[in-house]
């Protein structure tokens, strides 16, 4: 009985573990089931991620065909063109009158006369007239050169004139004179579309000028005629108040009229004015957005005057001194200008070794430097000029007192470095100036003095040698531009 009970239990055992085993077999059947359709899935997104990827690979490749198709048409169709053009060109007539050209054509032979040769030409014909008119008749700018400043007088000024209704700008060369002063009331009888005028040969009388600034209220650049006295410098400001720039460079002026000078003062010249008064100078601190400013030649100017003036003007950007007298150290503010960008100190005086030794400090963001010609500079205030970061153009030549050796030049080396003017530097050597233009990898211009043929071939020759064939630098022979980079030069075009 006992063994009959414990098969018994041995029976119901193996029963209910088949009972409990089954349910775990049916669980895992499904978990795999899942998987295979969550593999079915993304089988079938990606099979439907592909098929639309070619259908739109197929869209552009249709839509390249057609855009081929249609650039082929066009082709043929230009091609056409050009065979019809080519067919009628060969059967016109060449052009062989000035009237025929086109009026662009025209205009383009047109400028490169000047306005003397135009007054000439127009006696050829009556085309070459209304050519010429209607050339005149469309420009913005006259610029008497100095050919016509030396054959100038009212007529044939008055002629030009009034054939140009839409002038904007009058300028004239300074360095002749025409063989009578101009008449202002010549200008005068332009539209009131003049914005800028120079009158440097025309005559100074106040009433004049007046007729002209109530003709032409546009104004905003004058250059006052040359001798000009205090009353002409008055009329203008009394009725230009929005007058931008004033050049009364070489005039009488003695200073009063430049209290009458406008906050929208930009550009102001009294250069050379020997009747000029220091202190008056101090009435520039009324123009805050003054940005240029020229100086040079000011007898009796005194540095604190300057000091006042450079002070009160924050947005100076150009700086002109040329024969200064006073230390230049004396003349800029304790502060120092860190917007001045361009300094000229040419033939000055007052630029010593000490100057230069403060300019760094003064002067942070000078860019370019003109010492021409300053006497009292040494070597020793050159060693002083790398700091200057922000140099791009630099003024050495006719130095006497300077000997401008390898060494000096060896400190110059930088990369902003564009333009260096060398003339009369006799103790430098070829070798030094090719590092120095090796060491400058953007110089461009380099000035040099013709005194001595040998230094200049041997210079020449060096740089040719060494400047890699994609530089090209300039050289400036005693104000003479080469007419070819140095890089193509050689030591034949050098003679």
């Amino acid at each position: 009985m006992e063994a009959s009970n414990s098969d018994d239990e041995v029976t119901t055992s193996d029963h209910t573990s088949e009972i409990t085993t089954r349910p775990n077999s049916e669980s895992t059947n499904w978990e795999a089931v899942r998987r295979y359709q969550a593999e079915i899935g993304e089988t079938t997104a990606r099979l439907e991620e592909e098929v639309r990827l070619k259908t739109e690979l197929q869209a552009q490749l249709d839509a390249s065909e057609r855009a081929r198709n249609a650039l082929s048409v066009q082709l043929e169709e230009s091609r056409a063109l050009l065979e019809r053009a080519e067919s009628r060109r060969h059967q016109a007539t060449p052009c062989t009158n000035f009237e025929q050209l086109p009026t662009k054509t025209q205009d383009l032979i047109l400028q490169y006369l000047r306005p003397s040769q135009l007054l000439t030409i127009r006696g050829v014909s009556r085309g070459w007239r209304q050519a010429v008119d209607d050339s005149l008749g469309r420009r913005h700018d006259l610029h008497l050169t100095g050919d016509d400043v030396k054959h100038a007088n009212d007529e044939r000024v008055g002629r030009l004139i009034r054939r140009m209704p839409s002038l904007r700008r009058l300028t004239t060369y300074h360095y002749c004179s025409p063989p009578a002063p101009l008449s202002v009331d010549v200008v005068s009888r332009l539209s009131g579309h003049l914005e800028r005028v120079d009158l440097f040969h025309f005559d100074a009388a106040p009433q004049p000028l007046e007729r002209l600034c109530s003709r032409c209220p546009r104004l905003g650049d004058v250059t006052l005629p040359r001798g000009s006295a205090e009353r002409c410098a008055e009329a203008l400001l009394r009725r230009l108040p929005s007058l931008r720039r004033l050049d009364v460079a070489r005039s009488d002026v003695r200073g009063e009229c430049l209290s009458l000078l406008p906050e929208s003062l930009e550009a102001l010249s009294v250069a050379y004015c020997l009747h000029l008064q220091s202190a008056c100078l101090r009435q520039l601190t009324r123009c805050p957005r003054l940005r240029r400013l020229d100086v040079s030649g000011v007898e009796g100017l005194q540095a604190a005057d300057l000091a006042a003036v450079l002070a009160g003007c924050p947005q100076l950007e150009r700086l002109t001194a040329r024969e200064l007298k006073p230390a230049l150290e004396l003349c800029l503010p304790p502060a120092g200008l860190p917007s001045l960008r361009h300094l000229d100190v040419t033939c000055s005086d007052g630029v010593t070794d000490s100057t230069l030794k403060r300019l760094p400090d003064l002067l942070p963001g000078l860019h370019s430097l003109s010492i021409y010609a300053c006497r009292g500079v040494t070597a020793v205030g050159l060693d002083s000029l790398p700091r200057l970061r922000q140099l791009r153009q630099l003024d050495l030549a006719c130095l006497p007192a300077v000997t401008v050796e390898d060494a000096t030049l060896d400190r110059l080396h930088g990369p902003r470095l564009r333009m260096l003017d060398l003339t009369g530097c006799q103790s430098c050597s070829a070798d030094g100036v090719t590092r120095l233009v090796l060491g400058c990898p953007s110089l461009t211009v380099l000035g040099w003095g013709w005194s001595d043929l040998d230094r200049t071939r041997s210079l020449v020759d060096s740089l040719v040698r060494q400047l890699p064939p994609d530089r090209d630098v300039t050289l400036e022979v005693n104000g003479r531009w080469m007419s070819h980079p140095l890089s193509s030069v050689s030591t034949d075009g050098a003679n």
